[in-house]
């Protein structure tokens, strides 16, 4: 086993210390990414909270339908979901327009949280699909074949990875070192080597949320 891969394991990572105070049902690694940045940026203005998590005990369609009403009285202020004081949309560059970059991480935002985020820059090599994603979206923000001219020009918040997967690590860590957040589409990397390089970098930039 690769000298790497114990420091790499949830059951001896450092734990966080701040109060549990979300109950979240599922385990999926996209809901987890997602309420965890959410709550890491939440924390960033003194919320101090953490989640933790239990498997639903039926289907997952018949769970959610059952918790419908009850999303509605949510714990928190919808101003926490804001993400920052001043009530400015969070702005979001993308690298990678293929599908995933296109409808779930392109489409689905713009049409379901136009009030939150705007998308201020999209990277990808293939110029024509550079142009089919913004028609498909429906928006009219910059493309970028080089990702580096994007985050210099575009000075985004948040960094949305859905690159091949072999790359998502150099375009975190580009994220990373740029300061801004970064959501990468999974998996994370594809070996311990290129994990380790995104920890180091995390070590040092003190921007990407942990994983509880």
């Amino acid at each position: 086993m690769s000298p790497i891969l114990p420091a790499l394991n949830k059951q001896v990572a450092e734990k966080a210390t701040l109060p549990v105070r979300i109950l979240q049902f599922g385990e999926g690694n996209f809901l987890r990414a997602c309420v965890d940045w959410i709550i890491h940026r939440m924390n960033k203005y003194h919320y101090n909270i953490k989640t933790t998590t239990m498997q639903a005990p039926t289907s997952r369609r018949k769970f959610l339908a059952s918790l419908g009403m009850l999303a509605a009285g949510c714990l928190f202020p919808s101003s926490a979901l804001s993400f920052n004081l001043n009530g400015e949309k969070l702005k979001v560059a993308l690298v990678g327009v293929g599908i995933r970059g296109t409808s779930f991480w392109g489409k689905r935002l713009v049409e379901q949280y136009p009030g939150l985020l705007e998308f201020v820059g999209l990277s990808d090599i293939n110029p024509g699909r550079l142009q089919y994603a913004l028609s498909y979206r429906g928006v009219a923000c910059p493309t970028f074949i080089d990702s580096d001219e994007m985050l210099a020009k575009t000075r985004p918040d948040l960094l949305i990875v859905a690159t091949t997967n072999s790359t998502h690590h150099e375009f975190i860590i580009k994220g990373l070192d740029f300061g801004c957040d970064v959501l990468t589409e999974k998996p994370l990397t594809t070996d311990e080597h290129k994990c380790q390089a995104i920890l180091d970098t995390e070590k040092h930039t003190l921007t990407l949320a942990p994983m509880p």
